[in-house]
């Protein structure tokens, strides 16, 4: 069920192209991951967003694993981390689990214009 959630939410939203960005919190779920192999599979960049946590190096490699293209912690602006590491362009397509102020931090990572799609609320909070 989980793959053909991500499947929708990549195929639904967006009109993605092979080489466009995809910037998905709750990275660690199911749908998550499976976000980040459909990725792959369809040659888009997922740039997946967890939490910090004191082993967050073992967590980004496993993201890796699955194909993610950059991993980055959620907390402060994911839009300035992304300039940092200057890769390639905004993401066209933000996916969204957790709301509140993680949910604030996908939206200003994208290019303008495109879709913040939430399909979960880990976080129980409003995005303001």
């Amino acid at each position: 069920r989980e793959m053909c959630v991500a499947y929708r939410l990549l195929e639904d939203f967006g009109n993605l192209k092979p080489g466009d960005a995809v910037v998905i919190n709750a990275a660690t779920s199911v749908v998550g991951q499976c976000v980040i192999q459909l990725c792959a599979m369809l040659k888009l960049r997922a740039i997946a967003v967890a939490r910090a946590r004191k082993d967050f190096d073992k967590t980004e490699a496993w993201l890796k694993s699955l194909g993610a293209s950059e991993v980055i912690v959620d907390e402060g602006s994911i839009a300035r981390e992304l300039e940092k590491r200057s890769l390639f362009a905004k993401p066209r397509l933000a996916l969204d689990a957790v709301g509140g102020a993680s949910a604030v931090r996908l939206a200003e990572s994208l290019q303008p214009g495109c879709p913040l799609i939430t399909y979960g609320d880990l976080g129980a909070r409003a995005a303001t």
